[in-house]
């Protein structure tokens, strides 16, 4: 038999046609490991929030009035300062209701030394009116000025414990313990009743007042969840109220509410952060600890799985909570990134230097 070579290069060339038409699966690349441990970052559901600024106040709290006129003379706390209830905290100078305590005194003495005469002349009037020696009409004398006498000296008893209030009124007592959070008068000023001196607030008891826009307001007053930032903590806040006002053309109601009890660190007058839940959102942290500071750039080492690749990358973080920090650009949920930025940075400088 003879072979054409013609056909035997057909088939060849069919062969080799076949052969470069059929495509192999790819083979799948497989997934790097780091050298150092990652942490894969996830978004997890949580309150969506509205930040405000609060001002902390004592759930009891008083503002003293001036009860009688007079100088301010001395001012013994200032605002801020801690008192115990009956502390003084404000004198006047009181000339005038000393002066006056001293005239009552002076009329007392005065009523209680007409009393006692009166009272000896009735006793003679009325021995005599049982024996027959005077008229009834002396004797009648007799009892009137004995009531007289004895309405003059009660009058006299009530001028001098008014006059005695009076001088009391020239030093001014905190009522209850706390701290003062205003002083309204100076040494020099001249008050009359009425004019406020200071106020206090209680410590014990604290609460957070703001306004919050009136529209997120029956959302708050619907779910009743306030946080408050105190430090690295966020405290949940108690009786949670919206109350039913709107601050004069700032389309904003009042919110009140409580602070856990024995927070410290907290006083009356501290301005706070809070944030108010008003529905739920996708949010995404990190540890602090994971974050690094280059320069003025903040962010952490990603981790490539595809192709063992490590990177710095910027982040823009949002606040602190406890030992996270939220992230708001910059990181997408399921990517990884390395638990301690500084070996990260070592390994990436290793790699480096060997290329």
């Amino acid at each position: 038999m003879t072979i054409r070579p013609s056909l035997l290069g057909a088939g060849v060339l069919l062969s080799l046609v076949g052969g470069c038409g059929s495509s192999a699966p790819p083979t799948p690349v497989a997934k790097q490991s780091a050298p150092f441990e990652l942490l894969t970052i996830m978004a997890t559901p949580s309150g969506d929030e509205r930040w405000l600024d609060g001002r902390v106040e004592g759930v009891d709290q008083a503002t003293i009035a001036v009860q009688t006129s007079g100088e301010v003379a001395a001012v013994s706390k200032e605002i801020g300062d801690r008192v115990s209830a009956g502390d003084i905290v404000l004198r006047l100078r009181g000339t005038q209701q000393r002066s006056g305590l001293q005239q009552a005194e002076a009329a007392l003495r005065a009523a209680e030394a007409r009393e006692v005469e009166v009272q000896a002349r009735f006793a003679r009037m009325s021995n005599l009116f049982e024996r027959k020696a005077i008229a009834k009409a002396t004797f009648d004398d007799a009892l009137a000025q004995r009531e007289a006498a004895l309405a003059q000296t009660l009058a006299a008893r009530a001028a001098v414990t008014a006059a005695r209030e009076t001088v009391s009124y020239t030093t001014a007592a905190a009522p209850l313990a706390g701290v003062v959070t205003d002083r309204y008068v100076r040494v020099g000023s001249v008050v009359t009743p009425g004019t406020p001196l200071f106020a206090v607030s209680a410590t014990d008891r604290l609460r957070v007042v703001t306004d919050v826009p009136e529209q997120f307001a029956a959302a708050v007053r619907a779910r009743g969840e306030v946080l408050i930032q105190h430090g690295t903590e966020r405290l949940a806040g108690r009786n949670v109220l919206v109350q039913p006002r709107t601050g004069e053309g700032t389309g904003a109601v009042g919110l009140r509410v409580d602070l856990p009890a024995n927070v410290k660190d907290l006083q009356p007058g501290m301005i706070v952060k809070l944030a108010v839940v008003t529905g739920v959102a996708e949010r995404l942290t990190v540890p602090l600890s994971s974050v690094a500071t280059r320069g003025e750039v903040t962010g952490v080492y990603v981790f490539n799985p595809a192709n063992g690749r490590v990177s710095f990358r910027q982040l823009r973080l949002g606040r602190v909570i406890a030992s996270d920090t939220e992230v708001l650009a910059g990181l997408s949920s399921g990517e990884q990134i390395a638990a301690d930025p500084v070996v990260a940075m070592r390994y990436l400088a290793k790699v480096r230097s060997a290329q």
